[in-house]
């Protein structure tokens, strides 16, 4: 699997995985072992069901076609998320605003 056991993550981030079994063509990710997600290899992590809801660190789960093999899973333990520093504590008020737009009607000019 391409995720490190304790990688750091975003929630836009993939992971990738390969599956040497050639009858498994589905595979399910799963943050908790209990809900899964059909995806495939280059998926993001918050397309997983239940990713934004799961404590950091977490263990992702991938597995197989269940129907096909109920052995082939694997996991990679101890993910955390990286949470953004960046807070906006305003937008910018009615003045600022026209005055920009004011320049870029100069500007135009």
């Amino acid at each position: 699997m391409g995720t490190a056991p304790g990688a750091a993550i975003c929630d836009d981030y993939t992971f990738t995985f390969t599956d040497a079994d050639s009858l498994e063509t589905t595979h399910q990710a799963s943050v908790d072992d209990v809900t899964w997600t059909t995806v495939t290899s280059g998926s993001t992590y918050s397309s997983i069901a239940g990713y934004s809801a799961a404590p950091s660190p977490f263990t992702l789960y991938i597995r197989g076609n269940p129907a096909v093999d109920s052995c082939n899973k694997a996991s990679a333990d101890n993910i955390t998320k990286i949470v953004s520093t960046i807070t906006i504590t305003s937008p910018a008020s009615e003045r600022s605003w026209s005055a920009m737009k004011r320049s870029a009607s100069l500007i135009r000019s």
